[in-house]
């Protein structure tokens, strides 16, 4: 009897779901059909919370074996997998049929955007293309902050976050990352030899260099190499010495909760604390403790900060850290009255202009944005430098023309760091960037309440309210319409990792346009967007061509910090450093050494393809772009003394 009545109910609601979603689908066609942009229709809305976190990767294969046929065209399956972006660049756009693309679907429409001119527009009118606030909210965990508020409250999250980021801090950056770039190569070849150990995972080591210089630049926490407490500094630091940091009360040391947090963040960000507590799992226990952990150590050191501040040994050029809680209106002024005040404990007495959870929570996304992406980049760069023993070699002979063997001591962020940024250290950077953008996609939406007009090639295109807006960066990098040809016999195109095309002389870059002289550099680096992003002296790419760091208003606070840093750790590295791909895999040491240049090469070439492999289809995004499972080995070994040298 319930049967016979079941059926019938559920017949009616698969005819119910299918109605209502040919209704939709159709309506979201015709919506498309009226912006006059070309778009692909797909069966699924990829950006539904259930396709991204679980569908693409246990739905798609059963998609692909048992949908209709129509449905499993080429395209279709390009779009459907969660990386389509990073794995298939500009081609997806070109196979559409346009710079920006529509895709419909029952769920809604999203358009992605591969433009110059249309990425330039959105990123510059935040009233009309907002921030997709909802895909932020996990970063939520610790306290709103300047990536997950909006309106007046971004205006004033992103007016005190942006103070701690000043030419004093950036010469603690510089400082920092001199002596922990020094410290990683003593430890990997010690004094009196000439090549490392295999790095088997570069990526822990340039994981390990960024928290370092995050940690002491950013929070004034010692977070000395492994291995290497004991090692003196290279650059003196103008900046007193961090205080030790060890706070009673903790059962894991700061490094270690720092570790264990950052190692399972999706964990953190995507389950609840009340239900993470419970969850019986030993990994899942350790996260929540180290969660705590960090999160009482970050309380520990808010105190200590106002304590210092009380006290007069912290302004806002201390660390990221005094300058966030000072310019949050604890003063030493400030914090004196409420200690002292009658009021102090009444509704509406407190000057401080961000909650304390606000500020951890601001803590939280310097930590996590200032160090992945420099870390990230490092890494990338580090293997293609490898990859490119010519383009390392050209390297090294600019950075002995512009250090000419001075002591590091001697280094300064004012001259060097600027002119270094200025030569073929800031082109690896540059194309760095470009080809492994640390986001692969930045996220906006229309203006829910009106439709807004972007134009394209010349033409209007009215785009309907509150629709998913993606800059797939990846892709804008890499079309061909908005980067000139650069002379390359490397088939990959733009697509190849190529410095060179960044240096404005010579008829390789003819064609070109350089930056002018009404690019300024201030602070020792040039200016980014909202200042600039590339030097003065490299190849200026048209507006909203090249966005490593986003742009307009919401562009990275931290990009200064990034590029002093990686300017630093480059500089150090391979002044007195080459870089090499490891071939234990396949031979030792003293194979190699008795092999012919024939031989050499051909075992050279065994390690690029599988390196070239992994730096292309071994890659995705998480937080940002990164290597997944195993990593590219690599040496180090003392310049003079490779084992593959560059023709």
């Amino acid at each position: 009897m319930a049967s016979s009545i079941l059926l019938p109910v559920l017949a009616l609601l698969v005819a119910y779901y299918i109605f209502n979603w040919s209704r939709l689908l159709k309506k979201n066609i015709a919506i498309a059909k009226a912006t006059g942009l070309p778009y692909k229709v797909l069966p699924i809305h990829i950006f539904s919370r259930w396709w991204l976190s679980l569908g693409a990767a246990l739905a798609l294969p059963l998609y692909k074996k048992f949908a209709p046929e129509s449905w499993l065209d080429p395209l279709t399956i390009k779009f459907l997998g969660l990386d389509w972006a990073w794995q298939h660049g500009y081609s997806v756009f070109e196979e559409v049929g346009g710079e920006v693309i529509l895709v419909v679907s029952a769920g809604g429409i999203i358009c992605f955007v591969a433009s110059a001119e249309a990425a330039h527009q959105i990123v510059y009118d935040r009233e009309g293309f907002p921030k997709a606030l909802a895909l932020y909210g996990v970063l939520d965990v610790f306290g709103k902050n300047v990536v997950t508020t909006e309106g007046m409250a971004w205006k004033d999250h992103r007016k005190i976050t942006s103070t701690p980021f000043t030419p004093k801090s950036n010469a603690m950056v510089w400082t920092e990352s001199l002596n922990m770039a020094n410290a990683m190569m003593k430890s990997h070849v010690p004094p009196g030899q000439t090549t490392s150990q295999t790095i088997a995972s570069p990526g822990k080591d340039t994981m390990t260099i960024a928290l370092s210089v995050i940690s002491r630049a950013g929070f004034g926490v010692d977070f000395p190499w492994p291995g290497q407490e004991a090692l003196p500094p290279v650059k003196q630091r103008t900046s007193p010495d961090p205080i030790p940091f060890e706070p009673a009360g903790h059962d894991m040391s700061y490094r270690e909760s720092l570790g264990l947090l950052l190692d399972n963040i999706f964990i953190v960000l995507l389950v609840p604390g009340w239900i993470l507590r419970w969850l019986p799992f030993e990994k899942t226990k350790t996260t929540y403790k180290a969660f705590n952990e960090w999160t009482q150590y970050q309380l520990d050191l808010f105190e200590r900060k106002k304590d210092q501040i009380r006290s007069g040994q912290v302004d806002e050029a201390t660390d990221l850290m005094g300058a966030l809680v000072v310019g949050s209106g604890l003063t030493q002024e400030v914090l004196a009255e409420a200690a002292t005040s009658p009021k102090a404990s009444q509704p509406g007495f407190s000057k401080q202009l961000l909650s304390d959870s606000e500020i951890i929570g601001n803590v939280f996304i310097y930590l996590l944005a200032g160090h992945e992406t420099s870390a990230h980049t490092l890494q990338f760069a580090f293997i293609n430098l490898a990859l490119h023993p010519a383009s390392q070699l050209a390297l090294q002979e600019s950075l002995d023309q512009i250090l000419g063997g001075r002591p590091v001591n001697e280094w300064t962020l004012e001259t060097d760091a600027s002119r270094l940024f200025d030569s073929f250290t800031g082109a690896v950077i540059n194309e760095t960037l470009r080809l492994f953008p640390p986001a692969v996609v930045i996220p906006k939406l229309t203006n829910p309440l009106e439709p807004k007009v972007l134009r394209v090639g010349g033409k209007s295109h009215t785009l309907p309210p509150n629709i998913d807006i993606s800059l797939v960066t990846i892709s804008m990098h890499v079309n061909p319409n908005s980067w000139p040809t650069y002379e390359t016999t490397d088939p990959d195109g733009l697509r190849a990792w190529e410095p060179q095309r960044w240096i404005v002389k010579g008829k390789a870059t003819e064609g070109l346009k350089k930056s002018g002289d009404d690019e300024a550099i201030t602070e020792g680096v040039s200016e980014g967007p909202g200042g600039r992003v590339t030097s003065p002296s490299l190849y200026k790419p048209m507006k909203g061509a090249y966005m490593p760091f986003s742009d307009g208003y919401r562009s990275c606070l931290g990009r200064k910090f990034a590029q002093v840093e990686l300017v630093a750790i480059l500089a150090i590295v391979f002044s007195e450093y080459s870089v090499e791909l490891a071939v234990d895999e396949w031979a030792s040491d003293e194979m190699v050494k008795a092999m012919t240049l024939t031989e050499k090469q051909q075992l050279w070439g065994k390690a690029a393809k599988k390196a070239k492999w992994k730096v292309r289809e071994g890659c995705g995004s998480k937080m940002t772009l990164q290597i997944f499972g195993e990593d590219v080995p690599l040496k180090f070994v003392k310049r003079g003394y490779e084992q593959f040298k560059s023709k």
